[in-house]
C-alpha cells in the first residue's frame, strides 16, 4: 500500500483547512486517507494543491462530514445551504474543528 509523507499529510492537512475552514489532526487525516485511498498516487504525483487534487479531497472531507459532495459553482442555493447546515452539524459530531471566523 502507498503511503503519504509526514510533510504531504501536513501540506493536504493545509490545503484542507485553507479551503474548507475545517482543521484536521492528523489522526483524523489518516483515517479520511484510509477510507480514500484511491486520491494517494495523484496526491503523490501532483500535490494536494492541485485543482483535481485539492477537489478530490474536498470531496472527500465534505462526504465524511455530511454525505455531500463539496459544493461548487453550479449547484443550487438550496444544495449550498443544505450542505453548509450538514458540515456544521457533522463537523462537531465527528469531533472535527472549524475555523472561528
Amino acid at each position: 500500500m502507498i503511503t503519504l509523507s509526514e510533510t504531504i499529510k501536513q501540506e493536504c492537512i493545509s490545503v484542507l483547512e485553507d479551503y474548507t475552514g475545517i482543521i484536521l489532526t492528523v489522526d483524523q487525516f489518516d483515517a479520511l486517507m484510509c477510507k480514500n485511498t484511491n486520491l494517494i498516487p495523484g496526491i503523490i504525483e501532483f500535490g494536494a494543491n492541485d485543482t483535481m487534487e485539492r477537489e478530490n479531497l474536498t470531496d472527500a472531507l465534505a462526504i465524511e462530514l455530511t454525505g455531500y459532495r463539496w459544493p461548487n459553482y453550479g449547484d443550487t442555493s438550496e444544495y449550498k445551504n443544505q450542505f453548509y447546515k450538514n458540515l456544521d452539524t457533522g463537523a462537531i459530531r465527528l469531533g472535527y474543528e472549524r475555523i472561528k471566523k
